[in-house]
């Protein structure tokens, strides 16, 4: 069965993932991750290397490796995101492809040139005659709303001028935005569409030249629209080629009909080109293909010291709708940490290295270290603070995490419980009154009932010193259970949740504390 996916199913598809970035109760984050080398893993890494990144798979493995490396994310603001089409800067000398309503013009197979361009002065225009195909040699210009005839022979429909506002977020060396107006705006581009004329021929070409003509003929065009008429150029005594002397409008089929002639006149066969069903300009989106959507956000900085300065990344992607690592309240906010972040109270030796892997004396959990700050980043208190990726087992409050050239002890609270529930665990007094205090850090139960299990905390109730773990206790706490809280902090986000949505591996791109990235993914439809 031969099928296709139109222009406009592509343009509709383009539409509806923007509208996802402004839906209520749907967000979407853009993430970083991967800080080792590509040479650095097995299957589907292999063979690959920082110059040569490895093309990403459409698989659960793919998809389970970025959430395991995810380092940060980004709320991606409605503002910051836009349909583009691909940028042609207009260039003397160059043969553009005519607009027709016949093939297709998006087909990237075809190897057409491009049939619009954009100019220095960032107006946009559509070519709608070549002039016989070519070189085009005067630079479109001006903003009338009329088909303009250049002195090369070209005919160019000004579309529309990019904004200024927004050149810094959706103009690059490959793209360029593109809006269709809903509302008037007082831009020329309103101007345009509203002046449009449905189906209007503007050209006409020939099939086949015909002969032996010793009179003028007629040229009739029949259609199911009014008002378009046309004239033929004789040289020779062949028709060479044919005029449009009016447009007409309201045609979505025409023939071109030739008569008269003389004696033994024939063989002259022409067809015309049709503008677009609401006329050439009314439509930007869908005339010039606007099925491509550029998201750009921008890492300033730390942001909030949710990003690392002092490693890079090699891997960006889209995560929709995620979740808190209570793994039941969406998340909202602005920015999330997505590394493990292990508070010290003791740390001997030299320092931890970015990219080397640490283990836990005691657990043997592993994690690749991403940054390491000996004055400390924890929302908990001051101590030097490790932030980890890739983290394999859990680690456990009270071990030494060991590094290639320092070590150190993590940072505890102990007591005695006085109750617990199946999720929870009521702490002494002497245990912190603010709410939220220990939220996000492990907790071990490392004496009395329910000794040797490990839990995170989702919620802290000060006022009653309640903390809620993220899985239900095995063995349930009571009144002798010895507790030891460290500040081994979870990433934000609960992990395998949401949908990854976009993913590209990139070479790395390193980071700095006077750094701002610009970073722009483009996403075909």
């Amino acid at each position: 069965m031969a099928a296709i996916v139109t222009t406009n199913m592509r343009v509709y598809a383009a539409n509806q993932f923007i509208s996802g970035f402004s839906t209520p109760g749907q967000n979407l984050y853009l993430f970083i991750g991967r800080t080792l080398p590509w040479d650095q893993g097995a299957f589907p890494y292999a063979g690959s290397n920082d110059n040569s990144p490895p093309t990403p798979i459409d698989c659960e493995y793919e998809e389970g490796a970025a959430f395991r490396d995810m380092m940060s994310a980004k709320l991606i603001s409605p503002s910051t995101v836009s349909l583009v089409v691909p940028r042609y800067d207009w260039t003397t000398g160059t043969v553009y492809t005519q607009y027709s309503n016949s093939i297709d013009l998006f087909d990237p197979s075809g190897g057409l040139p491009p049939f619009f361009v954009i100019t220095d002065a960032l107006n946009v225009y559509k070519c709608l005659n070549n002039h016989g195909g070519v070189a085009s040699t005067v630079k479109p210009t001006g903003t009338t709303t009329s088909v303009v005839t250049s002195a090369d022979g070209y005919q160019w429909k000004y579309m529309f001028t990019v904004n200024s506002a927004d050149v810094l977020n959706f103009v690059t060396n490959e793209w360029f935005p593109v809006e269709t107006l809903t509302t008037n705006d007082g831009s020329a581009q309103w101007l345009v569409q509203q002046a449009a004329v449905p189906g209007t021929i503007d050209r006409i070409d020939m099939v086949s030249i015909g002969s032996q003509y010793t009179v003028t003929p007629t040229i009739t065009i029949v259609g199911d629209g009014t008002g378009a008429t046309a004239s033929p150029v004789i040289s020779g005594g062949n028709i060479t080629s044919i005029i449009v002397t009016s447009s007409g409008s309201g045609y979505t089929w025409a023939n071109i009909v030739i008569t008269g002639g003389g004696v033994g006149a024939n063989g002259a066969v022409a067809t015309a080109v049709i503008s677009p069903f609401a006329g050439h300009g009314a439509d930007p989106v869908s005339e010039l293909g606007g099925f491509f959507v550029l998201i750009d956000t921008k890492l300033t900085y730390d942001e909030n010291k949710t990003f690392t300065v002092n490693n890079d990344y090699r891997r960006v992607g889209i995560l929709k709708n995620p979740l808190l690592n209570d793994g039941v309240t969406a998340a909202v906010a602005l920015d999330y940490d997505q590394m493990w972040r292990l508070t010290f109270g003791t740390v001997s030796g030299a320092t931890f290295l970015g990219d080397e892997t640490v283990t836990g004396s005691t657990s043997g959990a592993t994690g690749v270290v991403v940054d390491y700050d000996s004055e400390g980043l924890d929302p908990v208190g001051p101590g030097p603070t490790l932030r980890l990726a890739e983290v394999v087992g859990t680690f456990v409050p009270g071990e030494t995490v060991v590094g290639s050239e320092a070590s150190g002890v993590l940072l505890t609270t102990t007591g005695t419980a006085t109750s617990g529930t199946s999720t929870t665990i009521v702490l002494p007094n002497s245990a912190s009154a603010a709410s939220g205090a220990y939220v996000g850090q492990t907790i071990l139960i490392s004496g009395g009932v329910g000794t040797g299990q490990t839990r995170i905390i989702t919620g802290y109730v000060g006022t009653n010193r309640t903390a809620t773990v993220n899985t239900p206790w095995t063995i349930t706490p009571n009144g002798t259970s010895v507790y030891t809280i460290a500040s081994i902090i979870a990433p934000d986000l609960a992990p395998y949740v949401g949908e990854i949505v976009y993913l590209e591996n990139r070479r790395p791109i390193a980071r700095s504390s006077d750094q701002v990235e610009d970073i722009k993914i483009v996403v075909e439809f």
